[in-house]
């Protein structure tokens, strides 16, 4: 389904040039569900950036579901990565004026649809378990509820990966036992994961794990 083949990321810090990613190569299957572990600056976030097109590589290509991301128009990469990439970004990236539901419905209604999409959104609410906040305001919410609106909003356009940036590395260990099991049931149910992680332990939730050093990937 994904396809990174050579890629290079490259930066620079004063006069000194550095790999964020080096010679990138990966496939991941409909059926994988990815661990990625490295330490801080191995260019862990950086590859779940460029394969979600929020980066673009100084070389190599990176392909999803055969469409060609490194050469697509940034347009047309937005729309591409609405319809079928659910992206969980490190922090908190919830809209602080807008309801729960209203958080998780957004991308939908990024571009034209004729749908009603609410009652997806509430199924998605219900199933990582806080349908009962769908009208609260996210400051009224807990790290691991915050933490759980941001994975039903990456779910709503139904998206054939997902990929999800230290999505527990500001929970306590029940709260990131929770949201390990959502994402297990969400990789039951068909989608593609790749988590991000500096917590070894979470490795166990996959069914392949990959270590990063120094901008390269090894399996």
């Amino acid at each position: 389904m994904l396809t990174v083949q050579n890629v290079n990321k490259e930066y620079r810090r004063g006069e000194t040039p550095f790999f964020a990613v080096e010679d990138a190569n990966l496939q991941v299957e409909n059926s994988d569900f990815v661990c990625v572990t490295g330490r801080s600056g191995s260019g862990k976030s950086t590859l779940i950036n460029l394969i979600s097109g929020l980066l673009r590589p100084d070389s190599g290509s990176i392909s999803l579901d055969g469409t060609a991301l490194d050469t697509m128009r940034d347009d047309a990469l937005s729309h591409f990565r609405n319809t079928h990439i659910g992206h969980i970004p490190q922090g908190h990236s919830l809209i602080s004026y807008l309801s729960v539901l209203d958080n998780v419905r957004l991308p939908y209604y990024l571009y034209p649809r004729k749908d009603d999409v609410t009652a997806r959104a509430r199924d998605l609410l219900d199933l990582v378990g806080i349908l009962h906040l769908q009208n609260d305001a996210p400051r009224n919410l807990s790290g691991g509820e915050l933490k759980r609106v941001a994975i039903a909003r990456s779910l709503i356009c139904e998206p054939a990966l997902l990929l999800a940036d230290e999505p527990t590395s500001d929970l306590d260990s029940v709260t990131t036992a929770v949201v390990m099991k959502l994402f297990s049931e969400i990789h039951r149910r068909g989608t593609a994961v790749i988590l991000v992680t500096h917590e070894e332990n979470l490795i166990a939730y996959s069914n392949r794990h990959l270590i990063m050093e120094n901008g390269r990937i090894k399996e």
